[in-house]
């Protein structure tokens, strides 16, 4: 009776500044009970010495890597560098400062055996903090998988669920359910190859991938137990890095190009009015920034494009004050109305 063949696996492993913690998620992969057959390191341009550690491994441990550098153009154009280099029908992604645990490649493979149909593959994860610094309230807001599956699946074997794809989307779109990438397993040969990662978005790329492929009606298999750990550093939380870089109007603006490509996945009213109540709160952030900084008629046409998205009345308050007075005497209104805040909350204290 002749073995079946599995088919032959690339790991894409984009980095940017993990020096630090590369090699632990290289040798969670080089652990799988099956091992890839190719592991491409997407270099975005560090300057921690990346190159040279890359090099090391693979003279004395790892020849199969493959070590490719780009200029820093983020991840998602790394994890595409990767993508067009890589030279297998299935491709899993890691990256560089988690860990998989060593059944996850078997595992993927086998859910691909168990259903056809399916054309990417995703999985519970487990989050380690690594410096004690994490908001646990920001965690289980953003990473903590929903308890979703099991409601939408069409077919369950063990812990493996084939997923709606028309419902998984709806879910997303309304829920921002938290995936992670690194456990993230796609069959090429059942996608379409034009499917990349939206280079232009800094922020939830990983998540339009997903849409990406739903809306081309590509199944979904979701593992229900823990095949990665996501460790959490202040380095690589988004929030945490972006304050550290931008100014919160700069990081809003990033937010908001994410939400907007969302709507060229609703399909349903329901859908829609979710994604443009996000919209109206980022656009009343944007508002409140530039009200902060005194520029009150920039200020004014955000909180105006909030207001036709969500009817709110501490948006409505604004550009009523605002058609009512003139500039000279809004700014006057609006500094009168800071002090007597601050005042209150001093009295309060």
């Amino acid at each position: 009776m002749s073995v079946p063949i599995s088919p032959k696996v690339s790991v894409i492993i984009p980095t940017y500044n993990r020096r630090q913690y590369l090699e632990c998620a290289l040798e969670s992969v080089f652990a799988q009970t099956v091992p890839p057959d190719e592991i491409i390191v997407v270099d975005d341009g560090s300057k921690d010495g990346t190159d040279e550690l890359i090099r090391n491994l693979s003279s004395k441990k790892y020849p199969q890597l493959v070590y490719i550098w780009q200029e820093n153009k983020g991840a998602g154009s790394a994890r595409n560098q990767g993508i067009r280099a890589a030279r297998n029908p299935i491709v899993a992604f890691l990256d560089s400062d988690d860990t998989w645990y060593p059944y996850h490649i078997k595992e993927a493979l086998d859910c691909f055996s168990v259903f056809p149909e399916a054309g990417f593959v995703l999985a519970k994860y487990k989050i380690v903090d690594l410096q004690g610094t994490a908001n646990k309230n920001y965690i289980v807001k953003k990473y903590k998988r929903r308890d979703f599956a099991k409601k939408i699946a069409l077919r369950i074997s063990g812990s493996n669920y084939l997923l709606d794809t028309d419902k998984c989307l709806h879910h997303i779109l309304l829920s921002n359910i938290g995936f992670l990438t690194s456990t993230l397993v796609i069959n090429r040969e059942r996608c379409p190859r034009k499917v990349f990662f939206d280079e232009m978005l800094s922020i939830g790329e990983d998540v339009d991938f997903y849409l990406q492929l739903m809306a081309y009606n590509i199944s979904l298999i979701y593992i229900d137990t823990i095949h990665s750990k996501y460790c959490f550093h202040t380095s690589n939380s988004i929030t945490t890095a972006m304050d550290n870089s931008m100014n919160r109007l700069q990081k809003a603006h990033l937010i908001i190009r994410q939400i907007e490509k969302k709507l060229v996945y609703c399909r349903s009213e329901m859908e829609y009015e979710a994604v443009f109540r996000e919209l109206s709160r980022f656009y009343w952030a944007i508002a409140d920034g530039l009200h902060e900084e005194g520029k009150y008629s920039e200020a004014n046409k955000w909180y105006r494009l909030s207001f036709k998205l969500e009817r709110r009345f501490a948006t409505f308050k604004h550009c009523l004050a605002y058609r009512l007075c003139n500039k000279k005497y809004y700014g006057k209104l609006c500094r009168t109305v800071r002090c007597f805040k601050k005042k209150v909350c001093h009295l309060r204290k």
